[in-house]
């Protein structure tokens, strides 16, 4: 076993202790919530999914820098869990690709049924790399993008 292994399973271990369960139905990967309207529209899913769609765990991963200090994480109910997944990939210093290994393992231990990617671009790249691990799968990915850039991002 090597350091890089050391530091995936440290950097998994420390997602994991954000969570209370030990699968989700939805995993929704934003960037942060912050205040604007696509944080705003991401919280109203996860909310009205975990309440509407009773016994279904939700999972919110945020996957951009400041994603513990998301400062609306206190609106998600509070029977939804939060990863601040991309502060625990800085902490670990993790690469991309071994970020992708994190994610893949937050996935597949999770027995996630939907994924929904809000604009994150972390979990844009996941699915585009990893599409014949998902084509193996029964799960659901869904896209939603809100943005103001124009460039090839």
């Amino acid at each position: 076993i090597t350091e890089l292994h050391y530091r995936i399973g440290g950097a998994y271990h420390r997602a994991v202790s954000h969570t209370r369960h030990d699968s989700y139905d939805y995993i929704l990967f934003v960037p942060w919530l912050v205040s604007g309207g696509a944080d705003s529209f991401a919280i109203n899913y996860a909310n009205a999914t975990a309440k509407y769609n009773k016994n279904k765990k939700v999972l919110v991963v945020a996957t951009m820098p400041g994603g513990a200090e998301s400062v609306w994480r206190n609106k998600l109910s509070d029977d939804i869990d939060f990863i601040p997944l991309n502060d625990i990939f800085t902490s670990y210093s993790l690469e991309p690709e071994n970020q992708n290994r994190l994610i893949e393992q937050l996935i597949e231990n999770s027995h996630a049924t939907h994924l929904h990617i809000l604009n994150s671009i972390a979990g844009y790249d996941f699915i585009r790399k990893h599409k014949k691990y998902l084509d193996s799968t029964n799960i659901k990915v869904i896209f939603t993008s809100f943005t103001e850039s124009t460039d090839e991002t």
